[in-house]
C-alpha cells in the first residue's frame, strides 16, 4: 500500500496515510522504499527525496537532488525549498542552500518575477525555522512534535 501511494505522489489528491504509518513503524524499510524511487524520472524523485530526509535527515543523495533543484524552484514550485526543511541542522548542504536563498546569493534566472522570488525566500525562511524548531525541541529532550 505504501509503494502504491508513493508511486502516485505526482497526482493531486493522493493520500499519504500509509506512507506516514510506514515511516513510524519501520523507518529503515521506508527509507529503502524511498531510495528505490529517488532516481525515478518525473515528479516522484523530489517527493522521494523529501521523504528520505524525514527518516534520514542527513541523507546525502536526497539532499543533493533537492539542493540541485533549488535554482529552478521558482519555476518548479516550492517543493525543493520546503523539502529541505526536513533536513537536520547538521546537514550543511541543505542549510547552506536555504541560507543562500534567504541572503539573495542564489538567484533564479531574470525571467522570474520578483513576487515569485519573494515567495521562494519566504519558503526558505520557513524551512530554516522548521529545522531550528526541531533542534530546539531535541535540545530540551522534547519529542519532535508536529510542525504543521
Amino acid at each position: 500500500l505504501a509503494r502504491r501511494e508513493a508511486t502516485a505522489w505526482g497526482r493531486r489528491g493522493g493520500s499519504f496515510r500509509a506512507l506516514n504509518a510506514f515511516e513510524r513503524v519501520s523507518p529503515a524499510r521506508a527509507a529503502r522504499l524511498y531510495e528505490s524511487l529517488l532516481n525515478t524520472p518525473g515528479a516522484t524523485s523530489p517527493f522521494a527525496a523529501q521523504a528520505i530526509l524525514r527518516v534520514d535527515r542527513n541523507h546525502e543523495a536526497a539532499t543533493k537532488l533537492l539542493v540541485d533543484a533549488v535554482p529552478s524552484a521558482p519555476r518548479s514550485g516550492a517543493l525543493p525549498l520546503s523539502a529541505l526543511g526536513e533536513a537536520s541542522s547538521s546537514n550543511r548542504a541543505a542549510i547552506g542552500a536555504l541560507e543562500d536563498v534567504v541572503a539573495g546569493r542564489l538567484r533564479p534566472d531574470p525571467a522570474v518575477s520578483s513576487g515569485q522570488w519573494k515567495r521562494q525566500v519566504a519558503e526558505a525562511k520557513a524551512s530554516l525555522a522548521r529545522i531550528r524548531y526541531r533542534e530546539a525541541r531535541a535540545a530540551r529532550g522534547l519529542p519532535e512534535g508536529d510542525w504543521w
